[in-house]
């Protein structure tokens, strides 16, 4: 072969070798961009509830941007005592057919995902259903630890954008409201006695449309016309749970008031030809007397005076005896 061929064919070699190498040298370069851009997940986050005691809890542990999820492990954590787990399972809403396992450690729960396949929303997509029973009052934080996705083979650690939790309600309950009663045209109030071990704000109502309520206090003014007894339903109220009470109401008539003026004293007595002059003072106790009702001989008279003339058929000798009764708009003595 001539030599020029052979060393054309020799440099068209050698040329080719360096653009495999380029080509080599570049894909190097690049890989790894390509490797690292692989992890597309954003953020792991978990919802929260509110329920009753002895209800059921749900909630949703989610996946921001799942493209290239395949597995997911991360660790669990809530309060035994005021919750219990009672399953977790895949979200059917979002995918099917991924692998679930746990072990509950009543405390802490260590969750394992494997074989989700099919996810391929950019959003928040829930991945994992978490249900609790409701055992006692109370708020149970739940904490997402060690959180961990696989995303095309490769571990990687996304944010945990969310702490849920699960608060367990308790219903507010009235303690005992005794019996009321007032007179009419007089202030009545009480407390309405309630109390909520979840420390709630409270809000009370009545089914009748007489009265106030501020507050916990209830207050009214009956009038004549709310003479007798009446039945008032209560209601305290969470704003989610309620409870009732009845409280028995009774207006009394006003009873009318005595102010019995006291009784005359000093009683003296003049006398003359055929004739005797009776006279006293007004009692000292405080009460207005409007006048005196004065008996003499089986005969009554009336007198606003201190003063008594008895001349009426007097002879020599004769007795002279009166009784004096002080009277005013409510009583006598």
């Amino acid at each position: 072969m001539h030599p020029l061929v052979k060393n054309s064919e020799q440099n068209g070699l050698l040329n080719y070798i360096r653009i495999l190498l380029s080509i080599s040298i570049v894909l190097s370069i690049f890989n790894p961009v390509i490797i690292a851009s692989a992890a597309s997940a954003d953020a792991v986050s978990i919802g929260s509830d509110r329920v009753d005691p002895g209800d059921v809890a749900n909630v949703a542990i989610l996946i921001n941007n799942s493209n290239n999820v395949s597995g997911m492990n991360l660790t669990l954590e809530y309060d035994p005592g005021t919750i219990e787990l009672a399953n977790i399972f895949e979200n059917y809403s979002s995918t099917t057919g991924h692998v679930v396992s746990y072990i509950d450690n009543s405390g802490t729960v260590d969750i394992e995902v494997r074989q989700i396949d099919n996810l391929t929303d950019a959003g928040s997509v829930p991945v994992l259903d978490l249900v609790f029973n409701a055992l006692s009052s109370g708020t149970s934080d739940l904490g997402l630890l060690n959180v961990e996705l696989i995303e095309n083979g490769v571990p990687s650690s996304p944010d945990v954008t969310t702490v849920g939790s699960i608060t367990v309600n308790t219903a507010p309950e009235f303690g005992i409201i005794a019996d009321q009663y007032v007179n009419e045209s007089e202030l009545l109030s009480f407390k309405l006695n309630a109390t909520d071990i979840d420390n709630d704000d409270l809000t009370f109502d009545k089914d009748v449309i007489f009265g106030n309520i501020a507050g916990d206090v209830f207050s009214w003014t009956p009038t004549s016309s709310d003479i007798g007894v009446h039945y008032i339903n209560f209601s305290v109220t969470d704003s989610e749970l309620q409870d009732y009470t009845v409280v028995t109401i009774t207006v009394n008539e006003a009873s009318s008031v005595t102010y019995t003026p006291a009784s005359p004293v000093n009683f003296i007595n003049t006398t003359g030809n055929f004739w005797v002059l009776h006279e006293w003072e007004a009692g000292n106790s405080g009460n207005i007397t409007d006048g005196y009702n004065v008996s003499y001989d089986n005969s009554w008279y009336n007198t606003t005076g201190l003063e008594f003339n008895d001349t009426v058929g007097m002879n020599a000798h004769d007795w002279s005896n009166i009784t004096v009764y002080a009277y005013n708009a409510t009583s006598s003595t």
